[in-house]
């Protein structure tokens, strides 16, 4: 059964239980899925970071004068979504958008007029957008660019829920698990190819802060 952590009131808790079929716990779990968290909880941002360093999906519940709080959460990126206490069948559609997108796809069939091609997802370097073709360009760790037919929304839509992808900018999606350093001097992102990408200071500590690129490594 799935497993979903929460940090709400109790009321809540067992209404939940006898409305969707999940195993709500209250301590964590190596297992689990997802962490529910109501707005009004203690230490509410903290909690919602440490989730995020593990890579559970957040999902927060709030009322209908948390609307302005709302807004400043969705902007973090931290949280998956924020969901009203009272609809449930919201909460589950919510959920349920969670698990599927942490299905664990491995590779990308990718589709072009004149080529097609499987590619596992660990050779994608970064997406972007070229203006002049007005086409998706995907590269990959193999120094080679992959043109595909649909467009970047479409790309973005289908991928940006993979954990190891990150929207750099509106035309570029980058593969943070393929990024060997930050050049601060030269405004750039070296990928373990050796190849790189030219990006803005505040861009570069904008992922470096969101995608907490320094979590479970030694710091020299």
């Amino acid at each position: 059964m799935i497993k979903i952590r929460v940090d709400i009131e109790e009321k809540l808790k067992i209404l939940l239980e006898e409305t969707l079929e999940y195993k709500f716990i209250e301590k964590e779990e190596l297992e689990e899925e997802i962490f529910l968290i109501d707005i009004s909880r203690e230490n509410l941002l903290e909690k919602i970071k440490d989730s995020a360093k593990k890579n559970i999906p957040v999902i927060v519940l709030l009322g209908k004068e948390n609307i302005r709080e709302m807004r400043k959460l969705l902007k973090l990126e931290y949280i998956e979504d924020c969901v009203l206490r009272q609809d449930i069948f919201e909460l589950e559609e919510a959920i349920e958008k969670i698990l599927q997108n942490k299905k664990n796809y491995k590779e990308f069939y990718l589709n072009d007029t004149y080529q097609r091609g499987i590619v596992e997802i660990s050779e994608v370097i970064y997406i972007t957008y070229c203006r002049v073709s007005r086409k998706t360009e995907i590269h990959l760790f193999t120094d080679k660019i992959f043109t595909v037919k649909s467009s970047f929304s479409e790309v973005e839509e289908k991928i940006i829920k993979i954990k190891d992808f990150y929207k750099l900018d509106r035309g570029t999606i980058i593969n943070i698990s393929l990024i060997r350093s930050l050049d601060y001097k030269e405004e750039r992102i070296i990928f373990k190819d050796e190849t790189y990408i030219y990006t803005s200071k505040a861009k570069l500590k904008e992922l470096e802060e969101k995608r907490l690129l320094s979590f479970g490594k030694i710091i020299l």
